[in-house]
């Protein structure tokens, strides 16, 4: 055919294993081939056969075979497939899939060979009682369809709760009693066969062909063998859609001719697209088009056999695209027994069970992870709102974020659970717990540690602690992604099904390959510990979270010890381990961030009530009542020091160190801390003077920082004034040292920048020296102490009172910068 140039297109009736070769050659020399009889699916390969098409169908047999079983509400079925046939070989691959594809739960596939083997029958009869299949899918050709059925039926593999279902005919070419015996129409009876729909008898089209075979053959062939058993309307529509095929290739374009297509100059453009749609009307169906894989596509009929010699009755179609399946008026399926109720498919199943489908896990866990997300949202807002508040501050914003980032994955993971698991779905589940779990651990423990260490003697500087703690989260999250990352590339899906309280379940099954990422998150959950003696050198309880990190581990270990005892016995494991998920960063959210949102209202509320009162808690500061003596031996009479205020005598006096601490420089420059001696008035010459002395409290113990590394302390801000108009001094004082400086009269500033405080004093000293030309040299003396405090509002009150004690003391308003 190839050699021979006159031929332009071929047309065969044989069967899938002969037409197998031919197909394959032809489509290499680029001949059309129009098969009406090769319905093997191997044939919808268009890489392999592009030149081949067909006038019956063949892919998708299964998609119809699962209308029908969910029309009878059936979820089991057992498949029985004739390996060494190619067509029954294809047919059972293509079913298979379509099981899988709807979910439909497959017990056995048993393959048996044409030649009968009495010993292998009674194999798949023990299979199939086995898994107590109740609906059988049998693949294969007219012969072996016969003898199984036949030979299982007499093993006791038959009755009304059996059905068998056959795309091919159980007829035989030959008289079926003589080769099997006289009960050969009782074991087929109730047997669904599908086959093409057949065609329409009442066709113009089929009723001419029809004729016309009829007159040419001489014969008195019946319209059921024309159509089902010799398939001749196929190969009318197979000669008819050639020949239109090479009418609508010439017609394309006009540079065609009769003459090129006759010397074969058009086959490159014959391929099974030129025929796909012709607008042909055939013999087979009315609008016949071929699929994306050279079929034609056609609904299927399902009869039964009657048990009557090989009759059958029809009783429903499916669509051409196989999405449905309707019975026909007034029909009724008569299985194996007279029964017209289909048997069931075994005991019954459990309910699929998908948390993102089942309205009480949906309800419940949608609930959760939107309060989750609400949670975060609002605890962010606060962070930003209120990041340069006091209670903010303490908190350490970018490590409460990160523990946010954190519990949001979380709370990503409970999401998860909605989805029904693949291996995209599996691997987002370890990824986002994992990650997030250790993201919020690592951010806790590195951020009690930095705690810890600002509250040690020797502080590094600020922004190298800083770093030095966010590079501890990074290193530690990244260890994280590495070994999800190793994890990933080896990880295979495994699922597992889970049965229990009437309900199926699918699961990712034991992620035992998990196991460095599960032993990698309890490492950091026992980094907990050491942090946990490490944060007892805090001593102030704002900045120590010993109970959030107790609570936390002791939390930790119970979640994990619920979710271990009933891992993997009931179908609502998943949804009680996304529960424990929950409560766990709720309870850490709670606990981090929460209890110091809750602090900043209640501080803001006070805030308010400070602010009302402040100009009364102003014009009480430096009255008698908050005038007292720091030493013992103050007189007791005001009419002593003619002064009306408490004196101090000379031994009480020294036992003030007299030693005071202060930034010296000059010109503003400021030096290190120093000491430098202050002449005490109640020197040993002067030694029974007696010199006034005023004490004011001006604020009262706050926390305060003299530096931007210093750890936050409580402290009080006092000043000293001896009263003899020379020597007075504002102190910083704290519970284990103070701060002190020289206030020079009518030379001191007050400057307050949010929470900064900064009060200086300078003036020109002259010093006399032998070197140099000139005797004496001047000096221009600066005194200054800065601290900060945690809450501006407090800050910009001290400096208000402190201005106003000052300017009572000093008799010259201070200047005052903000």
């Amino acid at each position: 055919m190839i050699d021979n140039t006159d031929v332009l297109g071929v047309i065969s009736n044989e069967w899938s294993i002969t037409a197998n070769g031919p197909a394959e050659v032809l489509s290499y020399a680029q001949i059309p081939f129009c098969a009406c009889e090769s319905t093997s699916p191997r044939f919808a390969n268009k890489n392999n056969y592009p030149y081949f098409w067909r006038t019956v169908p063949s892919v998708g047999i299964g998609e119809h075979i699962y209308q029908l079983l969910q029309y009878w509400n059936v979820h089991r079925v057992a498949i029985l497939v004739q390996k060494d046939d190619d067509l029954s070989y294809f047919n059972g691959l293509d079913i298979t899939s379509s099981m899988h594809k709807h979910s439909i739960r497959i017990l056995t596939v048993f393959n048996l060979y044409t030649a009968f083997n009495n010993d292998l029958v009674g194999d798949a009869k023990i299979a199939l009682d086995l898994v107590d299949a109740k609906y059988v899918i049998i693949c294969g050709q007219s012969l072996f369809v016969s003898q199984t059925i036949y030979h299982l039926g007499k093993k006791g593999f038959v009755g009304p709760d059996k059905v068998w279902i056959s795309y091919t005919t159980p007829q035989l070419y030959g008289d079926p009693i003589s080769m099997f015996g006289s009960d050969y129409y009782l074991f087929i009876q109730g047997i669904i066969f599908l086959v093409p729909l057949p065609p329409d008898t009442n066709n113009p089209v089929f009723v001419d062909t029809y004729e016309k075979v009829q007159e040419l053959s001489s014969t008195q062939m019946s319209t059921s063998d024309f159509t089902i058993f010799f398939i001749l309307q196929a190969a009318y529509d197979c000669t008819m859609m050639m020949l239109l095929g090479f009418d609508h290739l010439l017609k394309s374009n006009s540079n065609f001719t009769p003459e090129m297509l006759a010397s074969r100059q058009l086959q490159q453009y014959m391929n099974f697209t030129l025929f796909q749609d012709l607008g042909y009307k055939g013999a087979t169906w009315p609008n016949m088009k071929l699929t994306n894989g050279g079929d034609l596509a056609l609904p299927f009929q399902f009869q039964y056999f009657t048990g009557d010699y090989f009759n059958t009755t029809a009783f429903g179609q499916t669509t051409i695209d196989a999405d449905y399946f309707a019975m026909y008026t007034n029909a009724a399926v008569v299985f194996h027994g007279g029964g017209t109720v289909p048997p069931p498919d075994g005991v019954p199943l459990p309910v699929t069970l998908q948390y993102g489908s089942y309205g009480a896990t949906t309800g419940i866990l949608c609930f959760l992870i939107v309060m989750g997300l609400v949670i975060i949202v609002v605890l962010g807002v606060f962070l930003v709102i209120f990041r340069r508040g006091k209670v903010a501050k303490s908190m350490s914003i970018f490590e409460c974020a990160t523990i946010l980032l954190g519990s949001l994955l979380c709370f990503i993971n409970m999401a998860l659970y909605l989805i029904p698991p693949s291996k995209g779905v599996c691997l987002g589940r370890v990824w986002t717990l994992a990650l997030g779990y250790g993201l919020s651990v690592s951010a806790l423990v590195c951020k009690n540690i930095y705690v810890a260490r600002v509250f040690w003697k020797k502080v590094p500087k600020a922004n190298l602690l800083i770093w030095t703690m966010r590079g501890s989260i990074a290193f530690l999250v990244t260890i994280e992604v590495i070994i999800l990352g190793v994890w990933t590339r080896s990880y295979k899906p495994f699922f597992v099904q889970i049965e229990s309280d009437g309900f199926t379940y699918t699961s990712c099954g034991k992620l035992s390959s998990t196991t460095a990422v599960s032993g990698y998150n309890i490492f950091l959950t026992f980094l907990i510990l050491p942090t946990l003696y490490l944060i007892q050198r805090v001593t102030m309880s704002q900045f120590n979270e010993s109970i959030t990190l107790i609570s936390f581990f002791v939390l930790v270990a119970i979640l994990w010890g619920i979710s271990s005892i009933s891992s993997g016995s009931s179908v609502f494991d998943d949804f009680k381990f996304c529960i424990l998920v929950w409560i766990g960063n709720v309870w850490l959210l709670a606990c981090v961030i929460g209890s110091r949102a809750f602090e900043q209202l209640i501080d803001a509320r006070q805030s308010v009530k400070k602010a009302k009162t402040s100009s009364m808690a102003t014009s009480a500061v430096g009255t008698s009542s908050e005038i007292q003596s720091t030493v013992s031996g103050i007189a007791a009479s005001a009419s002593a020091t003619g002064g009306g205020q408490p004196v101090l005598t000379k031994k009480d006096a020294q036992k003030r160190e007299g030693i005071l601490h202060s930034n010296m420089g000059r010109a503003g420059k400021a030096k290190a801390d120093t000491s430098i001696a202050v002449v005490n008035p109640l020197h040993k010459k002067r030694a029974h003077q007696v010199v006034p002395y005023r004490f004011t409290k001006v604020g009262e113990l706050t926390p305060t920082k003299v530096a931007q590394a210093s750890p936050w302390l409580l402290a009080r801000i006092e000043l000293h004034d001896l009263g003899d108009g020379r020597t007075t001094w504002l102190s910083l004082n704290f519970l284990t040292f103070t701060k002190n400086v020289l206030l020079i009269r009518g030379s001191t500033s007050v400057t307050v920048n949010q929470q900064l405080v900064v009060v200086s004093t300078q003036q020109w000293v002259t010093k006399e020296t032998k070197i140099g030309p000139k005797p004496s040299v001047s000096q221009h003396i600066h005194y200054c102490i800065k601290f900060e405090l945690q809450d501006e509002s407090k800050a910009d009150t001290l400096a208000k009172n402190l201005r106003q004690v000052l300017e009572t003391i000093l008799d010259q308003k201070p200047i005052c910068r903000t």
